[in-house]
């Protein structure tokens, strides 16, 4: 039987795989669209040009908190990816108080805490992740969402 860990661990990779798909299926991005995917993309095997891309990203102040969550996702990944588990662990929990703070659709949020959830278990946090990833499970299962 799987560890608790392992399942975790096979659905971030999974959300996290396919969040360019998904992104631009519908989420919010407008103009930072591009920026979002490309650092979605290089947020592991090149962290440094992600961290530019999402920093770029949150110095727009009228991007609003949907383009903001997904940019300090790709944020947190990225300093874990480059050994920053202390700077994720706070880009992930900025984006959690962002996602608590802002009037999202069920499957947004589903998506968002899904997207947070890999920051924190990036950053060796995995408890936390799995509550986030439960979150986001009762989240769908409430309002169907195919996120």
């Amino acid at each position: 039987m799987p560890s608790p860990f392992a399942a975790t661990t096979a659905f971030w990779i999974a959300c996290f795989a396919f969040a360019p798909a998904l992104a631009a299926a519908g989420a919010p991005g407008g103009a930072h669209e591009e920026q979002l995917q490309t650092c979605a993309h290089l947020a592991r095997d090149h962290a440094n040009d992600a961290v530019t891309i999402a920093n770029a990203v949150l110095a727009d102040a009228a991007a609003g908190a949907e383009v903001e969550i997904r940019a300090l996702a790709c944020l947190g990944i990225a300093q874990a990816a480059r050994g920053e588990p202390a700077k994720a662990t706070a880009s992930a929990e900025r984006a959690l108080r962002l996602i608590d703070a802002h009037p999202l659709l069920d499957g947004e949020a589903a998506y968002a805490l899904g997207q947070v959830g890999g920051v924190f278990q990036t950053a060796g946090q995995p408890q936390r992740a799995a509550k986030l990833y439960q979150r986001a499970y009762e989240l769908t299962r409430r309002d169907g969402s195919p996120r």
